[in-house]
């Protein structure tokens, strides 16, 4: 399933083909500076740069070919035509919204289960605790990027996913109205995941009912074919009509994917984790029970993946540590620990990381400190 010339001539009919040397399996980028040796680069403008002011750069990076708006070949012509002709150049109307068609044209051909997640907190600590799971399992599955979580995101990250990969999780995040269901148009999960809604984005999203609304939007285009994983402890997720399967995770016992009788345990966490009818004993290397949340909804999408019980609690026992999300970093020498928290700001993240700090049993000197940027 290689993005092949005949693939992307099918995709974008209407574009212009120069210098036809195309590469055998098209990768895109839109960043000179992390632009890998053979990838396309696709000339985006933004609102504050435009990508077609770094076509050198992309060159001299080892650029495979360039996506360019046809309004601007005319900036072809101050590169030396011997170095343009080993490089394919497909000249469109947009290269933002040519890039989003070759993704949508891209997943219409995927077969493998494509998971969604969102939420206001918890989005990537899940996508790479289920990505562990899966892995653990024997299979392979394609994790989108970092925090690659918007609709420019989503379709980069979608189209890096082959054949060879059982499945594809990619995370959705949204700052405004409306956004969601233009990443869903592209993405079109088999099954989703909201973690929760937290108090955050709510300039762009408005009041916490508004913010639960747009994540559900995740939802959209699915049918009785698809499942939708939700926060069953939230009222705004749970008792809502769903025109399609719901799995809900949390602890109440109302939820089939539970954890129950949580104890703090000099620096770990003793729970049950209860998967449908079965009961498991978890012992967790933290002190963190705000990540139980996170491994709730990452056990119950493997769970839907056929994932063995049994590795789903051996990958729960493991501490999966996600950049920027009490991240714990040893300082120098050993002197002393360092826990970087400073990702997520809504206060239901803050409140969590402070209640855990608090936990943490240790004769060294705790010491809190916090930075606002303006």
């Amino acid at each position: 399933m290689h993005l092949s010339e005949y693939f992307i001539r099918s995709a974008l009919k209407q574009a212009t083909i120069l210098h036809q040397k195309f590469p055998h399996d098209a990768r895109f980028s839109i960043d000179s500076r992390t632009l890998n040796p053979g990838d396309i680069f696709v000339a985006v403008k933004g609102s504050s740069t435009d990508g077609h002011n770094y076509i050198e750069q992309a060159i001299q990076s080892g650029a495979a070919g360039l996506m360019i708006d046809g309004s601007k070949r005319e900036i072809l012509d101050q590169y030396d035509k011997h170095l343009l002709e080993n490089l394919v150049v497909i000249a469109v109307d947009n290269t933002l919204e040519a890039l989003y068609t070759v993704a949508k044209a891209h997943r219409a051909r995927l077969t493998m289960p494509i998971i969604g997640i969102t939420g206001s907190i918890g989005k990537t600590s899940t996508k790479e605790m289920l990505g562990n799971i899966v892995k653990l399992s024997g299979r392979e599955c394609y994790t989108s990027r970092e925090n690659q979580n918007t609709k420019l995101g989503v379709a980069l990250n979608l189209l890096n996913i082959r054949s060879h990969h059982d499945c594809g999780i990619l995370e959705c995040g949204i700052n405004a109205r409306g956004e969601m269901d233009e990443i869903v148009d592209i993405l079109r999960p088999n099954f989703a995941v909201i973690t929760g809604i937290a108090h955050s984005h709510l300039e762009g999203l408005g009041s916490i009912g508004d913010i639960a609304a747009e994540k559900r939007v995740i939802f959209k285009h699915f049918s009785s074919d698809n499942i939708g994983i939700i926060n069953g402890d939230q009222a705004l997720l749970a008792q809502v009509g769903y025109n399609h399967p719901v799995v809900k995770f949390g602890f109440k016992t109302t939820n089939q994917i539970q954890v129950r009788k949580v104890r703090v345990n000099d620096n770990r966490i003793d729970c049950i984790f209860k998967i449908y009818n079965e009961k498991h004993p978890v012992s967790l290397p933290h002190v963190h029970s705000g990540q139980l949340i996170n491994r709730l909804a990452a056990s119950a999408v493997a769970y839907l993946l056929n994932i063995p019980q049994s590795v789903i609690i051996e990958a729960s026992k493991q501490y999966v540590q996600v950049q920027g999300r009490f991240e714990q970093r040893t300082l120098k020498n050993n002197k002393g620990l360092l826990i970087h928290d400073a990702y997520n700001a809504s206060p239901e993240s803050m409140k969590s990381a402070l209640l855990t700090f608090s936990r943490i049993k240790t004769d060294a000197k705790k010491n809190n400190h916090s930075w606002r940027y303006a």
